[in-house]
């Protein structure tokens, strides 16, 4: 196994590395301090890669102001202190207040207090779907051997194997699926 580089004291572009941090993981992960004062855990591969610049203060997403913007029924009217990510407080046409994530503010998920779910329109029930497999195709009348369909059974015989009740020619009445009868596994009553 490769011996790690330490990284402490080591600087990527507004990211100062502070220590390493234990992780189960078999990656490598370093606390570090943003040129703006936040804390934050990145792997030393993402660190190395210069793909990262900040914490995420220089993200021109962060500098994005929502204040007077209308999502649906929130208007925004200030941001909310968060450890997890933008938060903003709205306040609904309702008058209510609620708190909403940036992201859900922007994709559009967003859009009151919640407190409208119980007006809104019942949902329908969803339309049965047909049954699967093919629809069973009509013997009546049709002769298999010495046997006559006379109707397709209400009811199932075994699993999905159509039933129909049968004439024999010698008198007799007889159940039988579909499949024996027009394969010939089934031409008689016995």
């Amino acid at each position: 196994m490769s011996k790690v580089r330490d990284l402490t004291d080591e600087k990527f572009e507004s990211l100062t590395v502070l220590r390493r941090v234990p992780d189960p993981r078999p990656r490598t992960f370093w606390l570090t301090r943003c040129v703006c004062g936040t804390e934050k855990t990145f792997s030393g591969n993402y660190l190395k890669r210069k793909g990262i610049r900040s914490c995420g203060c220089l993200n021109p997403m962060r500098k994005l102001d929502l204040i007077g913007d209308k999502y649906g029924q929130l208007l925004v009217v200030g941001e909310v202190e968060s450890t997890t990510g933008r938060k903003w407080k709205c306040f609904c046409d309702c008058g209510r207040e609620r708190i909403a994530c940036h992201s859900n503010l922007r994709r559009g998920t967003a859009v009151d207090c919640g407190s409208h779910k119980a007006k809104k329109e019942p949902k329908l029930p969803k339309p049965r779907k047909p049954m699967a497999g093919p629809t069973p195709q009509d013997l009546t009348g049709r002769k298999f051997g010495m046997l006559t369909a006379r109707h397709l059974m209400k009811k199932k015989k075994k699993g999905n194997l159509r039933a129909w009740h049968c004439t024999c020619d010698c008198g007799n009445e007889t159940i039988a699926n579909a499949g024996n009868l027009k394969t010939g596994n089934t031409a008689s009553c016995g």
